[in-house]
Order: structure tokens, then C-alpha cells, then sequence
């Protein structure tokens, strides 16, 4: 990478931080992009070399935080992958303060290009897929329908977590989560 290419992907990544700081102090509707140029420390226009609209900020934010498998995930119990899944999760929704989760939640509404749902649902089903091979789970179980079980559950506490101005903490509330879940799941454990 040149040193152009280095100063330029610093840029962008400084506009990307000056804009959650400013859209969690302000709120998404209030923050400008002349704010948020301000705090990066850079002309308005070098916004727009990088970024077209502050949608596509909030885009940057969450594709970055994508949860990745690492080498070993796969190998922990299924019971472990479905914890560590959901912490990672809320971890990740968490870290983006509540105003950026709201706009997201807003972006997706009537979702264009970013799946967020359909990618956590993807790796919802390798995680039971995975197990299914390995006989963890029993040749029968409902896949799908387990996946949309999780998926409602973990957007639950991240929808209850915005309408309630982060009274609500998932993080604090986890442990009962993966339980609700693990009970869900428990009918179709082999040995279970």
C-alpha cells in the first residue's frame, strides 16, 4: 500500500469515527455532515470522496462489525457456539450506541442492498448445520424454523434495547436469552 493509499484509508476511517461520536451525541437526524467533517477535522467535500450520504455511514458501521468465525469456532459445543453467537452479537450491536442502531433500524426497514438479518441468519444455520453433521442435533430438527426462533430473539433485545433509550441492557440480560434459546433448541439435542 502506497502512502497515498494509507493517508486515504486513514481519512476515511477518522470521518467513520467523527461520525459516531457525532450521530451518538446529536442523533441521526441532527448530525450534519458539516458536524461531522468538523470533528474529523476535514473539508465537507472529503466527505462525499468517500461516503455519497449519511446512510451510508451507518452501512459502514454495521458491515464492518460483521461477526467472522474464527478457525476454532466450530469446533466448541453447540451450546457454547449459540453464547458465544449471541454475546459476539450484542457486543457488536452494542458498541454502535443506540442512535446508530436506531438509523439502522430505520435503513433496514425496507431493506436494499444490506442484509443484515439474512447474513445473521446465514450464520445462525452454519452454526445448526454444522452441529447437525457433527450429530449433535437430531436428523428432524427444524433448521429454519430454529434460526427464525434465534433471530427474533436476538432483534428482540436489540429492538427493546432502542425503544427503551438503553434502559433495557442485553448484555444483562444474556444469560436468561441463552437459556430461552438453549430450552428452544433442547428438544432436538441428541442424548437430550
Amino acid at each position: 500500500m502506497t502512502m497515498r493509499q494509507e493517508m486515504a484509508l486513514k481519512t476515511r476511517e477518522n470521518i467513520i469515527e467523527s461520525a459516531k461520536k457525532v450521530i451518538s451525541e446529536k442523533g441521526f437526524k441532527e448530525a450534519s455532515i458539516q458536524d461531522i467533517t468538523e470533528k474529523a477535522g476535514v473539508a465537507k467535500g472529503t466527505f462525499y470522496t468517500y461516503f455519497k450520504t449519511k446512510e451510508d455511514i451507518i452501512k459502514e458501521l454495521v458491515t464492518t462489525k460483521f461477526i467472522r468465525f474464527d478457525a476454532g469456532f466450530l469446533e466448541k459445543s453447540l451450546k457454547e457456539k449459540i453464547k458465544l453467537f449471541t454475546k459476539n452479537l450484542m457486543d457488536q450491536i452494542q458498541s454502535c450506541d443506540v442512535e446508530i442502531c436506531r438509523q439502522w433500524i430505520i435503513n433496514n426497514l425496507k431493506p436494499v442492498e444490506l442484509d443484515k438479518i439474512g447474513y445473521d441468519s446465514e450464520s445462525i444455520r452454519i452454526i445448526l448445520k454444522d452441529s447437525l453433521e457433527k450429530g449433535e442435533l437430531k436428523k428432524n430438527t427444524p433448521i429454519d424454523e430454529i434460526v427464525g426462533f434465534i433471530i427474533n430473539t436476538i432483534y428482540g433485545m436489540m429492538l427493546n434495547w432502542c425503544m427503551t433509550d438503553k434502559k433495557y441492557e442485553p448484555k444483562d440480560h444474556l444469560k436468561t436469552i441463552n437459556e430461552f434459546i438453549l430450552n428452544g433448541i433442547n428438544p432436538y439435542l441428541r442424548g437430550e
